[in-house]
């Protein structure tokens, strides 16, 4: 801030024309990102702004002023690696509202929220490519890969998970289009309380853990598979941070597992480095954002979301879970096998 407003004081000292905002120039952002287990795409196509006499915090709630009027021409095309256009789709605008999204609140105006959308299914085995056609001609173009589904080793359905050593090793098969991954774990158990008339209720209960963020697979790569140990103890943690409230509960009866492994391309993990990159007591300047946007700004990628669902936990785990030290306050039952079931022995 000092350096700031010694240089604005030394050009104002030189001379009375200095002007901060260079000729106006359209600038298209996008963002978008594929999901081949999608039934629909959505991309995001907006316009850059400034004004010499208005405030950019009293420009951005203004919609008119988002988006291209009239509506710019989005088209995605999927090619091949010689660049050969195999299927051109043109995607409509819609109103996020009418498809059940909406956007999150801040500075910039919510409604109406455009979107451009298309139903066509992705082929996985080709790069697809964005092309944006403005009022203004201008065309703005990007590139992605899109992520195939990939096979999950552990967990895996047909057998149960077992709390009894350190760490759970989780584990699954690599794709070259994928630069990072993210799981969250959902723990479903149903809980018996005892209600303000005295009666017990058992309702079913759902509590999200994000197990890990931005995991680089290249690093993680061990034996030809991605790895990730998840450590028993901070699984505990978690249940005891987020099952406190125990006073009215009577039992909790685990009924399973569901995993989400979000696959992310090598685009996002560039543009999160990058973002990651500026912010730290170590960073000696500002930079500016990554976008792989040719003629505009913003970020074009893919992802995947794996579902592995209804994962048990053993016997043996159901007991750990409900005796053990750590957790035993928490109140979950035994297994169904345990003599003193749903208490411990």
């Amino acid at each position: 801030l000092v350096l700031c407003s010694f240089l604005l004081f030394l050009f104002s000292s030189c001379s009375t024309d200095f002007d901060i905002a260079s000729d106006w120039k359209e600038i298209t952002v996008i963002y978008g990102l594929l999901n081949a287990g999608d039934t629909a795409q959505y991309v995001r196509v907006n316009k850059a702004f400034l004004s010499e006499n208005t405030s950019a915090l009293e420009i951005a709630p203004i919609a008119d002023s988002l988006y291209h009027n009239p509506p710019a021409q989005v088209q995605l095309k999927r090619i091949d690696a010689s660049n050969n256009v195999l299927q051109t789709l043109t995607m409509q605008r819609v109103n996020a509202a009418a498809e059940g999204i909406v956007k999150d609140n801040g500075l910039f105006a919510t409604s109406p929220y455009y979107l451009y959308k298309t139903n066509a299914p992705l082929n996985p085995d080709f790069k697809y490519r964005i092309e944006v056609t403005t009022p203004e001609n201008k065309v703005i173009t990007a590139e992605t890969d899109v992520i195939a589904n990939f096979d999950a080793i552990r967990p895996d359905p047909e057998f149960d998970i077992s709390l009894l050593s350190e760490n759970y090793t989780f584990r699954w098969s690599p794709s070259d289009e994928v630069g990072i991954y993210d799981m969250d774990m959902y723990v479903r158990f149903d809980e018996q309380r005892i209600a303000p008339s005295g009666s017990i209720v058992t309702e079913p209960r759902t509590i999200k853990w994000n197990v890990f963020s931005n995991l680089n697979r290249e690093t993680s790569i061990e034996t030809g598979k991605v790895n990730y140990d998840l450590n028993i103890d901070a699984f505990f943690a978690f249940l005891n941070q987020n099952l406190s409230d125990v006073d009215s509960v009577e039992y909790r009866y685990f009924k399973g597992f569901d995993f989400f492994i979000h696959a992310g391309s090598n685009e996002l993990k560039t543009y999160n480095d990058v973002s990651f990159a500026q912010f730290g007591v170590t960073a000696s300047q500002i930079l500016l954002e990554y976008t792989n946007i040719n003629g505009g700004l913003g970020l074009f990628a893919s992802r995947y979301s794996k579902q592995i669902l209804n994962v048990k936990l053993s016997n043996q785990s159901l007991d750990l879970l409900a005796c053990d030290p750590r957790t035993k306050a928490l109140k979950f039952a035994s297994s169904p096998g345990n003599p003193a079931f749903p208490d411990c022995n």
